[in-house]
């Protein structure tokens, strides 16, 4: 699957308790009984919206995510097994309570890095993935870690796949509104075409009409004189 991270960013976590119902025997009856459960959410930002926008997700969803069958042809799963890549590691970090940045991208969703690279970074003092790229020499000298000093470059090219990610996701967007709205049009520009034929085949004459009646005219010779019925007369 992508290493790249989805379009999101992840504002934080958090447990909310929510009503559930369960049946249970009592002396062999069974009894419905009203709890409180526990359920922990997911508090996901879109880049470039408002910071107090956020969408609430259950992990549960997360957690039944599983990789498309076909990839090619089941992008929406692929978008789904993305996003369930990026949030679990950070999930996981703050089930285990480890701290959660309030800015910048946690160390957990750059899910290249290993739980000891991550305790490895985070005890040199980085907390975020922006903190690794903009840290100086001596703050990457005191990560005990082989390869240390190309950790900022690999958080810089990680960062900038994600971001273009980002712009990718906002371009198929538009295109999709795009797409729709001409769909829209066309169903519109057919049923203009459907209606105006309708209004021409009102107004059109009918053949069967019946023709108005006049006189018969009277027969004449060759003089162009009216030929009188003597009989008649």
């Amino acid at each position: 699957m992508s290493n790249l991270a989805p379009p999101t960013v992840v504002k934080g976590f958090e447990t909310r308790y929510v009503t559930a119902r369960h049946v249970v025997d009592v002396n062999g009856s069974s009894v419905t009984r009203t709890v409180s459960e526990p359920r922990d959410y997911v508090l996901l930002h879109a880049p470039g919206q408002d910071q107090r926008a956020v969408t609430p997700m259950m992990i549960k969803e997360f957690e039944k995510v599983r990789e498309p069958e076909d990839p090619i042809n089941d992008q929406a799963a692929v978008q789904m097994c993305m996003l369930r890549d990026y949030i679990m590691p950070q999930y996981k970090a703050w089930k285990e309570g480890q701290e959660f940045p309030e800015h910048g991208t946690a160390l957990a969703a750059w899910h290249q890095l290993t739980e000891h690279q991550i305790t490895a970074i985070t005890a040199a003092g980085v907390k975020t993935v922006e903190e690794l790229i903009e840290a100086p020499d001596t703050v990457i000298e005191r990560i005990n870690l082989p390869g240390r000093r190309n950790l900022p470059a690999q958080a810089r090219k990680w960062l900038e796949m994600r971001d273009v990610e980002v712009v990718a996701e906002t371009m198929r967007e538009r295109d999709a509104k795009v797409a729709e709205l001409e769909s829209d049009n066309a169903q519109m520009r057919e049923q203009l075409a459907q209606l105006m034929a309708m209004m021409e085949e009102q107004t059109e004459p009918e053949d069967d009409a019946p023709k108005k009646r006049g006189r018969k005219p009277l027969p004449r010779d060759e003089d162009g004189n009216i030929i009188r019925d003597e009989a008649a007369a």
